[in-house]
């Protein structure tokens, strides 16, 4: 696939690359948006998912302007950004029950145990913990 094609799929966030988007202040109105439009009378507070996501973008972009293109920690970024994406999408799935048979105590499983093993693995990589 050409680097600067989308990759297809209706989920807007695949359009765009979090490195792209720093400065953008349109970029990130959009990303409110979304997160407004996903997490919409769950209870999540928005405030706080907006000021993490454009933490991750933050770093995401640190990170790319450091290490070359196809390096692991690179990828471990895209991975990332791309089980948010899916997850977000489960996240709207189990609230509108007619897009799709998503159970949300089988997502809401599988969600935490890898945030548990996440952590864990966090916790074993050398130097300094990131704030949270």
């Amino acid at each position: 696939m050409d680097e600067g094609a989308p990759i297809p799929d209706r989920h807007p966030r695949w359009h765009t690359r979090p490195h792209e988007q720093k400065g953008d202040q349109m970029s990130r109105k959009n990303t409110r948006d979304l997160i407004a439009e996903i997490y919409a009378d769950s209870g999540a507070d928005l405030d706080e998912l907006a000021r993490l996501r454009d933490r991750v973008d933050e770093v995401q972009s640190e990170v790319v302007e450091q290490e070359e293109s196809d390096g692991i920690v690179v990828a471990t970024g895209k991975a990332f950004e791309i089980i948010r994406i899916l997850v977000e999408e489960g996240v709207v799935k189990t609230r509108h029950r007619t897009q799709g048979p998503v159970d949300h105590s089988q997502l809401r499983s599988i969600v935490a145990a890898n945030l548990a093993y996440l952590q864990a693995t966090l916790g074993a990589l050398p130097g300094q913990t990131p704030p949270q």
